[in-house]
């Protein structure tokens, strides 16, 4: 007949399969989590070309399926020359008049923003060996099908006649990685209760057979 386990190897057991369980999962989490903030920072959410350098509207595609980053922006990429003070970032957009509207299928505007210079903002562009862009941060929309509308009254002086495009992303402000960072904390932490619980477990039941096995020996 077999004895039966310690309460307390038993109870050691238990909580090793539910560290086990809980990096599981939080593993999980923290792989998806970092594979949707890769892919949002990779993603472009509409290309609008040559759209700053002339009067009138255009429109376009906008299907955002992230709703969890910061902040969308628009980044008006250009090929002029670089100067990174906010002055010198707002100087490409000068004499810009426009309307940017988000508007849902139902209609119904998500959001309207007037872009004009003095609203711009210098950017690191990551595909540019320390280039800044003028770009302009605005909340997100829920993710859905929508209709990108740019109505362009004034258009950027700097910017008729030279090749530009205006480009639509999400906005990562670190709150994101934070909590990548905080799954895979509670992963790994489950990861090596489960592992030192386990290790316990294993070396008490090895002494213990170790014990019994000698003592008939010692009984002869």
């Amino acid at each position: 007949m077999k004895k039966p386990i310690p309460w307390g190897r038993g109870l050691a057991t238990v909580l090793a399969v539910v560290a086990f369980c809980i990096a599981i999962v939080f593993a999980h989490q923290w792989w998806q989590t970092r594979r949707q903030c890769a892919d949002a920072e990779a993603t472009i959410l509409a290309v609008l070309p040559d759209a700053f350098g002339t009067s009138g509207t255009v429109e376009a595609v906008f299907a955002p399926k992230y709703a969890f980053t910061c902040k969308e922006m628009l980044v008006v990429e250009h090929d002029l020359p670089d100067d990174r003070s906010p002055d010198g970032v707002m100087a490409t957009v000068k004499g810009l008049d426009a309307l940017l509207e988000i508007v849902a299928q139902s209609g119904k505007v998500a959001l309207a923003r007037e872009l004009k210079d003095c609203v711009f903002s210098p950017c690191w562009a990551k595909s540019g060996a320390g280039s800044v862009l003028p770009a302009v941060f605005f909340s997100p929309v829920a993710a859905g099908e929508y209709r990108l509308r740019l109505t362009v009254k004034e258009p950027a002086l700097p910017l008729v006649g030279v090749p530009h495009r205006i480009v639509f992303r999400y906005k990562l402000c670190g709150i994101e990685h934070l909590a990548t960072v905080a799954l895979g904390g509670i992963a790994l932490v489950s990861a090596l209760v489960c592992l030192a619980l386990t290790t316990g477990v294993v070396l008490v039941t090895r002494t213990k057979r170790g014990q019994a096995s000698t003592e008939p020996e010692a009984a002869r």
